[in-house]
Order: C-alpha cells, then sequence, then structure tokens
C-alpha cells in the first residue's frame, strides 16, 4: 500500500511511495481503478449547475407494500430527484437555498430530511417539492436520526448546541411533547463547536466537536440523557466524513483519520489512528478551511472506504484518500472530480457508487470502463528506492526487467527504471498479446 510518510531508502520494497488512480483486488495485488460512465441523462443539472455540486443520497420510502427509490443531489443552489433511472428533476421548494452550503441528509418516518448552513432544514416524502421542516427546529447544517428522533446541530448562532425533536415526529420541537435542547461544554475552548453527529451506535449517540467527543446514552426521558467525553484532543473535522461500517465508525480529524470501535466491556469504546502511513497527505495536502467538502462513502465493491477532500490551492475536491479495511492499506484517486459521492442500490440490488460532479454530472464507477467519460486516466505506481539484500551498500548487477501481470485489454503501460540514480530506462508494455 500506500507510504508517504516513510523517506525514499526506508520504505518496504512491498509498498509504495506512490499508488495514484489503483485499486486493490480482494488477493491483493493492484490494479488500475475503475472509470466513470454517465449514469444521469444531462438534461437538467448538467446545464443547470456551474459549480457547487453539494452532496447526494439515496433516498428509499416504503409506499404501500412496495418501495420506492429517489436519488436526491443538492447542487448548484437546488434539490434535484430522479426515479433511480437518471432523469432528473428539480424537486426544490420555495425556501431559496444556498449553494455553497454545507448539506447532510438523513431519513426518519419516511422523510428525507436535508440539513444547511443558512436555512431551516428542508424536507420530502418523494412527492411534489421540498418544503420547510416543521414544527420550530433550528436552522442546523447536520442532521441524524437516534434513538427515535431528529437531532440537529451546526447552528450558527449556537454552535455548541444540540437540539432533538420529539420521538417519532421530527416536525414537533417543544419541550411539552419530548424535544428540546442542550448546549456541550460550552466553556472548552473548543475553536468550532459541534462538527458531527454520528450515526446511533451500540445504543448511543457520540457528538463530535473538532477537538473532542462526547457520548449521550438512551434514556427515555430526554432530560436524563447523560453526557459523558469519551475523547480528548481528538475530534472530527467535519460531520460527512463520518462512516459507519459493522461494528465500527470511521471519521477524519484534524491529525488525520480514525477509527471508533466498540470494546468487551460494556458502554467503552476505543480509538485507533489509521493514516500514519499517508500521514503526509492530511497534514501537508487537506485544506481543512474547506473541511465541509469532504465526504466518505463505504465502496462494497472494492471493500475500500474513500474520503475525498479540497487540497490546499483548490476551490474544490479532486482528490481522495482511499483506505482498504481488509487489507488495512491505503491508495489514493486523483484529478477525479468528487464532489459528491454516494452508495446506491442499482436495478441488481448491487451496491454501487455514484460520484455527481462540479459540472452537474454524475458518474457510475463502473468496473468494465477504463476512462472517466471518455477522458484518459493514468494509474501510476512508484516503490522507494529497493536494496535486493536490504543492504544499501552491496553491488549488484541487474541484468533484466520482468513485469508479472494480467492483461486488461489493448492498451500500453510504461515502466521505467532508474539505478543508483543514474538515466531513467524507460519500458512500453502492450497488453494487447
Amino acid at each position: 500500500g500506500l507510504d508517504t510518510s516513510s523517506s525514499m531508502d526506508a520504505v518496504s520494497p512491498k509498498r509504495l511511495v506512490q499508488a495514484d488512480n489503483i485499486i486493490f483486488t480482494t488477493r491483493g495485488s493492484r490494479k488500475k481503478r475503475y472509470g466513470l460512465t454517465r449514469y444521469d441523462n444531462g438534461a437538467v443539472m448538467d446545464p443547470a449547475v456551474a459549480r457547487d455540486m453539494r452532496g447526494g443520497f439515496d433516498f428509499w420510502r416504503l409506499t404501500g407494500t412496495s418501495r420506492t427509490q429517489r436519488l436526491v443531489f443538492f447542487a448548484g443552489g437546488r434539490l434535484y430527484a430522479d426515479n433511480a433511472d437518471g432523469i432528473f428533476a428539480d424537486v426544490t421548494g420555495t425556501t431559496a437555498l444556498v449553494s455553497a452550503d454545507r448539506v447532510t441528509f438523513d431519513v426518519i418516518v419516511g422523510m428525507l430530511v436535508a440539513g444547511f448552513e443558512n436555512v431551516v432544514p428542508q424536507r420530502w416524502t418523494q412527492t411534489g417539492n421540498f418544503t420547510n421542516l416543521g414544527g420550530t427546529p433550528p436552522r442546523g447544517s447536520l442532521v441524524r436520526k437516534a434513538f427515535g428522533r431528529l437531532w440537529l446541530a451546526g447552528i450558527n448562532t449556537a454552535p455548541h448546541r444540540l437540539a432533538y425533536s420529539a420521538a417519532d415526529d421530527p416536525e414537533n420541537w417543544t419541550l411539552a411533547a419530548g424535544g428540546g435542547d442542550m448546549d456541550l461544554d460550552v466553556g472548552d475552548r473548543d475553536p468550532v463547536g459541534i462538527t458531527a453527529i454520528f450515526p446511533q451506535f451500540h445504543n448511543f449517540l457520540y457528538v463530535a466537536k473538532r477537538r473532542s467527543i462526547m457520548r449521550l446514552d438512551n434514556e427515555t426521558a430526554p432530560s436524563l440523557f447523560n453526557l459523558q467525553t469519551v475523547v480528548e484532543g481528538i475530534g472530527c473535522v467535519e460531520h460527512n466524513s463520518v462512516v459507519a461500517v459493522g461494528n465500527d465508525i470511521y471519521f477524519a480529524s484534524e491529525r488525520g483519520y480514525h477509527k471508533l470501535s466498540a470494546t468487551e466491556k460494556q458502554g467503552d469504546v476505543e480509538e485507533s489512528f489509521l493514516s500514519f502511513k499517508v500521514h503526509t497527505i492530511f497534514q501537508n495536502e487537506i485544506d481543512f478551511a474547506l473541511a465541509k467538502n469532504m465526504w466518505a462513502v463505504h465502496i462494497p465493491e472494492i471493500d475500500s472506504i474513500m474520503l475525498s477532500y479540497t487540497r490546499r490551492g483548490s476551490p474544490t475536491s479532486r482528490d481522495g484518500i482511499l483506505f482498504h479495511l481488509s487489507l488495512g492499506e491505503w491508495f489514493r484517486w486523483n484529478e477525479m472530480d468528487l464532489a459528491a459521492p454516494l452508495i446506491y442500490l442499482n436495478t441488481q440490488r448491487n451496491a454501487r457508487c455514484l460520484i455527481g460532479d462540479e459540472t452537474g454530472r454524475v458518474g457510475l464507477l463502473d468496473r468494465d470502463t477504463v476512462t472517466d467519460f471518455g477522458s484518459r486516466v493514468d494509474a501510476i505506481f512508484r516503490t522507494g528506492i529497493i536494496y535486493p539484500d536490504g543492504n544499501p551498500t552491496s553491488q549488484w548487477g541487474f541484468k533484466s526487467l520482468t513485469v508479472v501481470f494480467r492483461p486488461q485489454g489493448a492498451y500500453n503501460f510504461t515502466v521505467r527504471v532508474q539505478i543508483d540514480g543514474q538515466e531513467t530506462d524507460t519500458l512500453l508494455f502492450d497488453q494487447s498479446g
């Protein structure tokens, strides 16, 4: 896997100092990543969206005895939905949305709720257009369903406040009905306030600030919710960087990428730091001032978590760092518009990855394609300095180079070899046979 933290002469021969636009197979071998084919028909979003594709969601709802599926994207300040067929329609309501706002989504009692930074949360039940969420919810950009309630945070006027609705009624926020709010350790000197609400985890709700993580337990009476700080010094930089897989929750912090796991002791969790091998990417490349552009998804097809991020000096997310869960290895995708990735179920009920980009296109990550919408994709592997016996002072005479590969179509690939810092030899391999 990728190792950008070690020096060139200290990297294991089995590791890479550059691993761009690749994936790992289930056998651990490396190959070029899948390309993108067009999912949407280009009729609505494509001409309307010049920038600010902010996020998407796969929304399923029980209608009668059947479930209906709608894919929803927030792009260019508008909300769009299709019938899982790539034909999108504008379903924005009367409330004017801010195109640069963060958007978060969750579903409760058959209702899709979208949270924004500058307007009241929006609701949709797959009919008509989005409308304002009922009751008196705060303007919170972070929404999450937990304990049968809707939780809201990311409130500009009260950044440390966590609000919750009545049970099974996301449009009732009154104290009499069981709704309310709480301010989480306002005097803790955190520079931002609440940055993420994690998915409900082993009957607990974890709420992150920039530099801490707190836990709420599930009590019947809201006034009895018990608050406890479980992680100090490490928090979460973005709600949409959080993804739950099995019995673990993954999230991004100022330090890097982490895993929160349950321990054998009931109620205890353990935080693990995963990204040491790619620490320099997190510290030298990511623009944390634009952390709200981050999105993390688990792509089951390659058993990897992808975190898209905005590189310093860029206004949009064109890079992704990926972690293979089974192998524990890192790799990356670059020069790829990763504004709004989501996982959806296709007609065969396979989980597949869609990626909305800044031009309003929606692409399907397609294992049978080697280009992005017809444009070339370069996969690059680069090792560190290899000493055949591990001893940098030994002298060896290199006579030949052999590459073991399986042909992947009528394409060429190039291998460049440099020995003792001398002239680089370039070798071209033809896969067509």
